[in-house]
Formats: structure tokens, sequence, C-alpha cells
């Protein structure tokens, strides 16, 4: 085989390799098992589902809206998150929200959580508040849950199940009425 042949046979080979390495690279950058917002919609659907729940709905929040994203997570920093996600009772004066917000970058996780510790208004109903709040994450999801000890447990258990109970840093606020 001539140099020339043998030139183009290993420059061939090089391209295939790193094409492949690149693939092999991507593929594994975004293990994160919430890719995308219907896959909150369905865990938070899974979760809504609970008959030990009060009748709960799930809503997409139009990250647009400054408003709403902040009534509902106390961010303002919403140009680093992607989509938000939330159950609250169809109606009545019942404390209870749960809230998964999907974060643009995994770097920025822990900001947006205690952005969102620091800020969420546990007593934004008329005429009850949130007994305990707890601001977790999985990867680029932030998940909230703000409500009663009854319903605390079984919210979050039902999330920790959902993504095999490997949650990050807990922060954990309860108030005493």
């Amino acid at each position: 085989m001539n140099k020339k042949k043998l030139f183009i046979v290993f420059s061939f080979l090089f391209v295939v390799a790193v094409v492949s390495i690149l693939l092999l690279v991507g593929m594994f950058s975004n293990d994160s098992m919430f890719k995308s917002k219907e896959d909150v919609v369905k865990m938070m659907e899974k979760i809504k589902d609970s008959d030990k729940l009060p009748m709960i709905e799930t809503r997409e929040i139009d990250i647009a809206d400054k408003e709403q994203v902040e009534s509902y997570t106390g961010i303002k920093s919403i140009s680093l998150i992607s989509d938000v996600v939330v159950n609250e009772p169809l109606m009545g004066s019942q404390a209870y929200s749960v809230v998964a917000i999907r974060v643009k970058d995994v770097s920025n996780v822990e900001k947006i959580k205690k952005e969102v510790y620091n800020n969420i208004n546990m007593r934004k109903w008329i005429c009850v508040g949130a007994e305990k709040l707890v601001v977790t994450n999985i990867d680029n999801l932030v998940f909230v849950v703000m409500t009663d000890e009854d319903w605390f447990d079984v919210s979050y258990n039902l999330f920790k199940d959902y993504v095999d109970q490997s949650v990050g840093k807990e922060l954990i606020k309860k108030i005493e009425e």
C-alpha cells in the first residue's frame, strides 16, 4: 500500500474515532431524567394522582410572566430557568404547593434553590400558611414542597420514589404557628 492510500485510511479512521468520541460525550453529558418540560409534567401528574393528597391540578407556568413565576417560586432570576410546573389545589384554602423548576444550566441549581428558599411566600394563601418547606434537586430540576406535615411527607416521598431516592442537598424550613 502506498503512502497516499495509507494516509487516507488513517485519516478516515481518525475522523471516525473523533466523531464517535464526540457522540459518546454528548450522550452522557445530559443524562438528566428531566430533559424536557414534558418529563417534568409527567412526574408532577404522577404525584398529583395520589389518593392521599387534596384535589389538585398540574399547571405549566409561563416563564415570560415574571409576576406569576415569582408568586409560585420566589424566583426573580427567570433567565436561569426553562420551565415551571406546579401542583396546587383546584379551589379552597389549603396550604399546598408543589413546584418543579427546570434550570437551564446545572451550575445554577444551588443559586436557584437558595433564591426559592429565601423568597417563597409560605403564607401566600388568604387564610392558611404552609407548615413546612423543602427545596431540593435532582440534576437540573429544583423541587419544592410547601404544605402541612400530613401532605408534606406524601408529596415528598412520591417525588423521591419517582427519582429513585437520589436527591440533592435539602433546604428545609418549618413554621411553628
